[in-house]
């Protein structure tokens, strides 16, 4: 709740033809979303660099361990969103 509150204090100002318009930053959703990216970039830094033949259950089980910590009621901004589906999508496929 808090870092709602410093979020939308914050803001971004953008400039517009009508002067400042202020868009406020939801640091927790953010800060779920940026874990997301995380984890998606990690499944594919595996998936690019070992061998087709390696058995990375064990990573998966953890990364899908963190993923579950993950706020996904918080993410609203729709390529957030998105991204949180398809890693959930792939943990599904991948472990049941």
């Amino acid at each position: 709740m808090l870092d709602t509150i410093f979020g939308a204090m914050i803001g971004v100002a953008l400039a517009s033809d009508g002067g400042i318009t202020v868009k406020t930053v939801d640091l927790h959703e953010k800060a779920q979303i940026d874990k997301v990216l995380e984890i998606a970039n990690t499944i594919n830094f595996l998936g690019r660099t070992l061998p087709a033949d390696t058995d990375i259950t064990d990573s998966v089980i953890e990364l899908k361990a963190q993923f579950d910590q993950i706020d996904g009621d918080a993410i609203k901004d729709p390529v957030g969103r998105a991204n949180y589906n398809s890693v959930k999508t792939f943990f599904d496929t991948h472990l049941g």
